[in-house]
C-alpha cells in the first residue's frame, strides 16, 4: 500500500454506506477515513502462530476524530466505546464479508440493533457459542455465524477450556440431545 491517505485497493474508491466489502488490514488511524454506520471492525487480537484470534464490533458513529463502536466483551456485557480504544494499537480492517451468505440490514438498521443491546447482559461469552463475532453478524446480518471458529473449531475447543469461559451445561445440553444452545440476542 502506498502513503496512509490512499484508499485501501480491495476497497471501492467511492465511499459507500454499508456495503459489501473488505479492507486490507491496516492501522486504525488509517481506516478510520472509510467506517461507515454499519460497518464490521475486525482487530487483530492474538497470533497464534496457526491462527489469529480477532474481535468484532460494530461501527454505530463516525466523527472526524474517532468512531464509536458497540461491542460484545468477555465479561459477556455489550458495551459503546471508541474504536481507537479497543484497537490496541493493532491492525484492522472493515470485514462485511458475510454479507455474500447473508444479506445485511440497512445501516439504520445495524446500529438500532446495536445499540439496543448496550448494557445488557448476554449469554456467558464463549468463544465457540457467544463470542464478539457472534454478536457483531447477529447486528448486521441477523445471523450469528463466526468464521473463526468454523474455521478453527478444533483449536478453539481446547482454548475455550483452557481459558475456562466455556459455557458447560450449554456445551453438554447440546452434544447430549444435538440441539444448539439457545442465544439471547
Amino acid at each position: 500500500m502506498g502513503a496512509s491517505n490512499s484508499t485501501p485497493e480491495s476497497y471501492p474508491a467511492e465511499k459507500t454506506e454499508c456495503k459489501s466489502r473488505v479492507t486490507e488490514w491496516i492501522p486504525y488511524a488509517q481506516l478510520r477515513q472509510y467506517i461507515t454506520p454499519g460497518d464490521l471492525i475486525e482487530i487483530k487480537r492474538l497470533n497464534l502462530g496457526v491462527t489469529t484470534i480477532c474481535h468484532w464490533a460494530v461501527a454505530v458513529e463516525v466523527e472526524s476524530d474517532d468512531c464509536f463502536v458497540v461491542n460484545l466483551t468477555d465479561d459477556s456485557v455489550v458495551h459503546r466505546e471508541r474504536l481507537s480504544k479497543i484497537t490496541f494499537d493493532k491492525n484492522c480492517r472493515i470485514n462485511n464479508s458475510h454479507d455474500e451468505q447473508c444479506p445485511p440490514f440497512e445501516a439504520e438498521e445495524v446500529v438500532k440493533r446495536a445499540i439496543g443491546k448496550v448494557g445488557q447482559s448476554e449469554l456467558p461469552y464463549s468463544l465457540r457459542e457467544n463470542n464478539c463475532e457472534h454478536f457483531a453478524k447477529y447486528c448486521r446480518n441477523g445471523d450469528t455465524t463466526s468464521h473463526q471458529v468454523l474455521d478453527n473449531k478444533y483449536f478453539l475447543t481446547a482454548g475455550d477450556w483452557i481459558r475456562g469461559s466455556i459455557n458447560v451445561s450449554a456445551s453438554v445440553k447440546g452434544k447430549v440431545t444435538g440441539q444448539e444452545p439457545e442465544r439471547r440476542f
